[in-house]
Order: C-alpha cells, then structure tokens, then sequence
C-alpha cells in the first residue's frame, strides 16, 4: 500500500514537472513565433526600403534628365533672345 501511495506521489511529481514543461514549451514557442513576425515585418521594411530607395533613385535620374532638357531650351532661349536683340538693333540702325 505505501508502495502504491509512493509511486502515485512520484507520478504526481512527474505529471507536474512534465506540465511545468509544457508550459515553458508554450511560452518559448510564443517567443519563437513573436520574433518570427518581428523578423518578417523587418523584412518587409527593408523590402519596401529598397522599393523606396530604388524609386527616388529612379526620380532623380529623371530629375536630372529634366534639368539638361530645360538647360538646352533656356540656352536655345537665350540664343533666340541674342539673334532678336542684334535683328532690333539693326532695324533700329536703319530707321
């Protein structure tokens, strides 16, 4: 009988230490998951980064390309305004 009693106490033991187990098992996976999603998220803000970075590269470029274009029509501008201003002073050389 106190053999019984003893086994049945050592079992209660085990089953206990076996649920403290579960629940440390519980809460490492919770912590295995949380930083799982952690880690996704940051992939995606690296992603969108990247996206992010590579589309103000690309708007740059197309700033720079604008700018040579309006540089070469202000200088065609400028050439067109020299070529009145010597038609005007002829003209007014004339008069």
């Amino acid at each position: 009988m106190k053999e019984t009693v003893s086994k049945n106490q050592e079992l209660m033991v085990g089953h206990k230490q076996l649920m403290d187990k579960r629940i440390e098992c519980s809460i490492l996976t919770a912590k295995i998951t949380k930083v799982e999603e952690s880690k996704a998220k940051q992939f995606e803000l690296l992603k969108l980064t990247r996206l992010n970075a590579t589309q103000m590269v690309k708007e740059v470029r197309d700033l720079r390309s604008s700018v040579v274009r309006e540089k070469h029509l202000v200088a065609k501008a400028e050439t067109a305004l020299i070529r009145m201003q010597g038609q005007i002073e002829d003209l007014q050389h004339q008069v």
